[in-house]
């Protein structure tokens, strides 16, 4: 089964895709997780009410979210042609772009589709990890005359770093495994150009029903998550077993 699967063009190509899709999801997620995080961590009216709202999209059941963006990128009435018309950008509706017929833009929007989901579970780790940062930190570092990139770099994400890998490491463990929003968006297409390894697996389980060779795939994913999150363990914390 090992062998048959190694020697599939198919596999090889899957893991190609799921690099990509990892790497393009994560660096918008973590990105889009602090900056509404640092937002949130603010005090302002109606604080509570707006973290409530901001975590409406971590509660939308997957295969919901993927019918949702399904209709939003529908090429005839979907919401997004509709708005890029209403705003001049689309010359008419013979302009109207098949978001999801094309291997590049499909790709695209299903990570604009999970990050759009996943974002506020994101946000949430971090604000739950900003909010145990001592104040005193930052007032020690105003004094010394540090500006908001020193003390980004040098106090919050020094101190979020276990948070960090922690997000990092969810996060790349739900991408290889991803389905529900392959499923109902693209069913791995256009020409297998969202064919992640989650997906490539449920395909040959239970498409071509073959077990054996399904089994090994999920096998082969474990061991891609393991040396990701080998990979960002080292990065993160080699600077801190050094000291």
């Amino acid at each position: 089964n090992y062998q048959s699967v190694l020697a599939d063009p198919s596999l090889w190509s899957s893991v190609q895709i799921t690099l990509y899709f990892v790497v393009l999801a994560l660096a918008q997620e973590i990105t889009l997780g602090l900056a509404c995080a640092q937002l949130l961590n603010r005090q302002f009216v109606g604080r509570r009410w707006v973290r409530m709202l901001a975590l409406l999209p971590w509660a939308v059941p997957p295969i919901v979210n993927g019918i949702m963006w399904k209709w939003i990128l529908n090429p005839s009435y979907g919401a997004h042609n509709g708005l890029l018309l209403q705003l001049g950008v689309l010359g008419s509706g013979r302009d109207y772009i098949i978001w999801l017929g094309d291997p590049v833009l499909a790709l695209v929007m299903v990570v604009l589709a999970d990050v759009w989901k996943e974002t506020p579970f994101i946000m949430l780790l971090f604000l739950a990890a900003l909010q145990t940062i001592p104040g005193d930190l930052y007032e020690a570092a105003r004094v010394d005359g540090a500006n908001r990139w020193d003390m980004l770099t040098r106090i919050t994400l020094p101190m979020l770093r276990p948070t960090l890998f922690v997000a990092l490491a969810l996060r790349t463990i739900w991408y290889v495994k991803c389905f529900y929003v392959i499923y109902t968006l693209t069913a791995g297409g256009p020409s297998g150009s969202t064919q992640v390894l989650g997906y490539f697996s449920y395909l040959r389980s239970f498409i071509s029903l073959d077990l054996g060779q399904g089994a090994a795939v999920a096998y082969l994913m474990t061991a891609v998550v393991l040396a990701l999150v080998l990979v960002y363990q080292y990065f993160l914390y080699r600077n801190v077993d050094a000291a």
